[in-house]
């Protein structure tokens, strides 16, 4: 299923990148190749980072920052 219809990014993709030990949505973004643009998917790539790590998904919300362009 896609996480990120922007980038095109994965639940597998995220989840890769969350075993290797990123904790955070906008880290593992940038270790694909291409940080959030309409941010919309960010709290639901970092609640699969968080679910990947041990962690609950409501742990805490990601607050999408103004695109940069």
């Amino acid at each position: 299923m896609f996480i990120c219809i922007c980038n095109a990014y994965r639940e597998r993709d995220i989840a890769s990148i969350a075993q290797s030990g990123v904790h955070c949505a906008r880290q593992a973004y940038a270790m694909l190749g291409s940080g959030p643009r309409c941010g919309q998917c960010l709290e639901d790539a970092q609640a699969l980072i968080d679910l990947v790590r041990g962690g609950h998904p409501d742990q805490r919300r990601v607050e999408p920052h103004p695109l940069d362009r």
